[in-house]
């Protein structure tokens, strides 16, 4: 194998082979941080699979310039990745390299200099990285705007479920809604807590098909890393059932820049909550409050949660009316905020656009993990107007205590986003359980 490639654009196709190869492997997978790379009169074939997400990468002048590809020999060769990269940026004086086999070692060296100092040489391995057949019929096939999809992973690649026991929520649920009102939407939880991103617009599904698709938590950051380095403007998505007799496993496909990545491990993940229910329901009370307002507050909550022995702390916040007051720019209802960690003060925020809030009942209150609300403001974005949607926890009371204490989860929804240049409508939620304790 003998090729002659541009040092810095090979680099860059290198990077996302390199990413799949030794992020988020499965442990002791027999592939972890290989590359095989074969060299054809055409083209490079990088191939790498770390057990759950595989890359197909050929290289030419087509989706990577400038190349300058030249092959006087063809040939394959397994390789660390991070190895040769190293290597490759060592060699920074030089535009142009020549890479080569010698003495069952591969050779990189500089391809205008015979200077000792301008070659390397690194141990090859003799797996070759052999990958998972992939399937031909397609159950879903949609092709999307990039940066919308990557903008929608980056929103809520913070809420999936991190332990164990959660493992059915340890991942992302993606939408491709409608055909002429187009939506693209992202949701993720923990089980307690969800995040929700919609973005609605026209042509960011460019081949007008839905679907449906649940990527698992794993793959999350090397899709994302991928993306972001893409230039494609657009990324095609498919999924294919598992086949037994053509030995095909389930998998998401993902085509952008002429490069192929597969996703597997998909059979843990077979339904997702309906998440619709919770935004379209007609919630008892509905209050407005500004999302800056929440940052001081969530800070004193962290500043108390020291004091607090067990894992989880709460924090309850209850809607009350100020009649008392001689000013009466302060009469209304405001919001307290108190943490439960023993002799906590209280903490309170305004309630703005009262003219369109609805409260229902005497005690109005809820409680709810304190790291809920601390998400709530380091997620929801710059600032803007927040609503509040949740039944108040004193209806639990109205409930024998040989049944079910359950309620609707408390909602959030941030200040709509409109994006004029792209033509696209940005909203975001969340949304959690209360807690009893």
């Amino acid at each position: 194998m003998i090729f002659e490639v541009n040092r810095k654009t090979f680099l860059r196709a290198l990077a996302p082979v390199v990413e799949v190869a030794g992020t988020n492997v499965i442990k002791d997978f027999k592939y972890e941080k290989l590359v095989t790379l074969e060299a054809t009169q055409d083209e490079l074939v990088l191939t790498a699979f770390g057990g759950a997400v595989s890359i197909l990468a050929p290289i030419s002048g087509s989706n990577f310039a400038p190349l300058d590809y030249v092959c006087s020999e063809e040939g394959s060769i397994t390789i660390y990745g991070e190895d040769l990269v190293t290597f490759l940026q060592s060699l920074s004086a030089y535009n142009n390299v020549k890479i080569s086999i010698e003495s069952n070692q591969l050779k990189v060296e500089s391809t205008t200099s015979s200077a000792k100092s301008a070659v390397r040489r690194m141990p090859t391995v003799d797996e070759v990285v052999s990958l998972p057949n992939n399937g031909k019929v397609f159950e879903q096939d949609v092709t999307i705007n990039r940066e919308v999809f990557v903008k929608g992973i980056e929103s809520v690649q913070f809420a999936p479920a991190f332990e164990e026991k959660m493992y059915s929520y340890m991942c992302m649920l993606f939408e491709a809604i409608g055909t002429t009102d187009q939506e693209l939407r992202f949701s993720a939880g923990s089980g307690g807590r969800f995040a929700v991103k919609s973005v609605k617009g026209k042509n960011i599904i460019t081949n007008n098909q839905e679907a449906n698709m649940i990527f698992p938590k794993d793959s999350l950051r090397v899709i994302l890393k991928l993306l972001q380095n893409a230039t494609s403007p657009v990324v095609s998505i498919r999924t294919v059932d598992a086949d037994q007799q053509g030995n095909i496993p389930d998998q998401i496909m993902i085509e952008f820049d002429g490069i192929s990545v597969c996703i597997f491990g998909l059979e843990y993940f077979s339904n997702y909550p309906d998440l619709t229910k919770i935004i379209n329901y007609k919630y008892s009370n509905r209050v407005y409050t500004n999302l800056d307002d929440w940052r001081d507050v969530s800070k004193t909550i962290e500043g108390t949660k020291h004091r607090w022995a067990e894992n989880i702390h709460n924090t309850e916040i209850v809607f009350e009316e100020v009649e008392d007051s001689s000013n009466d720019a302060d009469k209304g209802t405001i919001i307290k905020i108190t943490p439960k960690t023993p002799s906590a003060n209280p903490s309170f925020i305004d309630i703005v656009d009262v003219e369109n809030c609805s409260m229902k009942g005497e005690k109005i209150w809820f409680r709810c993990n304190s790291d809920y609300i601390r998400e709530m403001v380091s997620q929801g974005g710059k600032g803007g107007k927040i609503q509040f949607n949740f039944e108040s926890q004193s209806i639990l009371d109205e409930i024998p205590d040989d049944k079910p204490k359950q309620m609707k989860p408390v909602l959030v929804k941030f200040s709509e986003d409109i994006d004029k240049p792209n033509d696209l409508v940005n909203n975001f939620y969340m949304f959690f359980t209360v807690s009893n304790k």
